[in-house]
């Protein structure tokens, strides 16, 4: 049989930069001699998602009144929200209808397999996508990184034409996967592969070496559509710290376990991609790039050498190490090698609150990062939650304090209301033991689509936390408006 040809849907619809895990598989599948072709739907016009970007002055006021209509406990408040958000999906129809219509002219190909990469938000539109499938008698074969949680690869599973459902690291297996469904093979001999007449597998075991991946492919994506060659870059898998109760990033397909490129292995992709993609502008993915301390010196060693005029970006952990990685003189160094915009949790100003998520943060020491970038010349931002279990109105309220006393050196913070995400450990805690929460209601059937547990907090009942919480946006507000540093700018809205 000769070598089957592979069309890839990528519905990570990133509008800057290319999929870094489509970009390993390509490369994986040229490897063994297949032929790959990439549908991409910013290649047809369909924007992507837009990430932070400066504060409009209208949301001084419409930022409160989003999180009060999503927080409140009242009724009829939600089934307006509700009633609004329904009134939105024609846009989204369109677009559905626009990206269906292009995956079908994309099968004029005529390919052996699709593989579909995916976010759970995008279920219907594959679902779209399998009928047409079936009825051309074409296997398609779903991945992405939530299909790690049983719920939702069970979910996927019972849409008509899919084949199979893979969790994990695909990399070392996706060639023979492809060869066994292009000639009508069983799929569920394949690690973290079900398929509808099985039972749910579990996702296939985390990579050990990562030096082993070869440099990803991007070279099908539409780079005339992005506005700057920005390539993205992942050096490491999972997180140096990995114990916020919270999170949902190191239970997903490549979060599971800390894994690192050796400096070499880095350096070596680093410049293989910016040297075939003429950039000298990056996105590093790594979940905390100063997890793999020797990494993170010899990249701020190497890079400069590596490429010319570097201009990057990166999150990273303030953790309680005696080094971590983020003293002033590596900050200072950091900015020399490129380093424009930096990004790290702060969560919330409040370290009872930080210790019972398990950041494994001090708020001083957040503080005291965020006056030494500064001062370094980094762009500075921010994450926080709000609603997490037991936060009062305090808590709010030393947040707040936080930001306006950094405020100087701070030039973006995102606020996220708390959610539930499904297996993470919080999400164990609370199913199992509701009276630890008392101020967390949770209950009905998941939400699949977004991969959370509905809940509603208590804690907005109390007196004062409203203003607390307004007055909190309020401080953001204020740091969202201001533009950000000249150097930074190439990154306002891509992360």
């Amino acid at each position: 049989m000769t070598s089957p040809s592979i069309l890839f849907i990528d519905l990570n619809n990133f509008s800057h930069y290319p999929t870094i895990p489509v970009g390993h598989l390509i490369a994986a599948l040229r490897s063994a001699g297949q032929r790959v072709r990439l549908y991409s739907p910013l290649a047809i016009g369909v924007s992507g998602f837009q990430r932070q970007s400066r504060a409009r002055r209208a949301d001084r006021l419409l930022d409160p009144l989003r999180f009060w209509s999503a927080m409140t406990g009242c009724d009829s408040v939600r089934r307006a929200r509700g009633r609004l958000r329904k009134a939105m999906t024609p846009r989204n129809d369109r677009v559905r209808d626009r990206i269906v219509a292009g995956f079908g002219q994309a099968l004029d190909w005529q390919p052996d397999v699709v593989l579909v990469s995916a976010y759970t938000l995008y279920r219907a539109i594959v679902g779209d996508m399998a009928r047409i499938c079936r009825a051309r008698g074409i296997p398609l074969i779903v991945g992405g990184p939530s299909f790690s949680e049983p719920a939702i690869a069970r979910h996927w599973l019972e849409l008509a034409g899919v084949s199979a459902v893979v969790a994990g690291e695909a990399e070392p297996y996706i060639a023979d996967l492809t060869a066994a469904a292009a000639a009508g093979r069983p799929l569920d001999r394949f690690p973290g592969t079900s398929t509808a007449a099985t039972a749910i597998r579990p996702p296939a075991a985390p990579l050990q070496s990562l030096d082993a991946l070869p440099v990803p492919d991007y070279s099908d994506f539409p780079w005339q559509a992005y506005p700057l060659r920005i390539v993205p870059l992942m050096t490491s898998r999972g997180c140096g710290w990995g114990a916020c109760q919270f999170c949902s990033d190191v239970t997903g397909v490549m979060g599971r376990t800390f894994r690192s490129q050796s400096l070499s292995r880095a350096v070596e992709v680093i410049g293989t991609l910016t040297d075939r993609h003429k950039a000298r502008h990056m996105v590093f993915h790594d979940l905390k790039l100063n997890s793999n301390l020797d990494l993170w010196y010899g990249l701020l060693d190497r890079l400069p050498q590596l490429v010319r005029d570097p201009v990057w970006t990166c999150a990273v952990h303030v953790g309680n190490e005696a080094d971590n990685g983020l003293g002033p003189e590596a900050l200072r160094a950091a900015r020399r090698a490129g380093l424009a915009r930096v990004t790290t949790g702060l969560e919330s100003g409040s370290q009872r609150v930080l210790n019972a998520m398990g950041k494994g943060t001090q708020a001083e020491r957040v503080a005291a990062f965020c006056r030494d970038a500064g001062n370094a010349g980094l762009s500075v931002r921010l994450t926080a939650i709000v609603g997490s279990p037991g936060e009062t109105a305090a808590d709010l309220a030393a947040t707040t304090a936080f930001l306006r006393a950094n405020a100087p050196h701070i030039e973006r913070v995102m606020v996220n209301r708390f959610s539930i995400m499904l297996g993470t450990p919080l999400a164990g805690r609370i199913a199992r033991q509701p009276e630890r929460f008392p101020d967390i209601v949770a209950g009905g059937a998941p939400d699949l689509g977004e991969a959370i547990v509905p809940h509603r907090s208590t804690a907005p009942d109390e007196p004062g936390y409203y203003r607390a919480l307004f007055r909190l946006l309020g401080a953001a507000h204020a740091i969202n408006r201001r533009p950000l540093r000249a150097h930074a700018q190439v990154f306002d809205g891509v992360m």
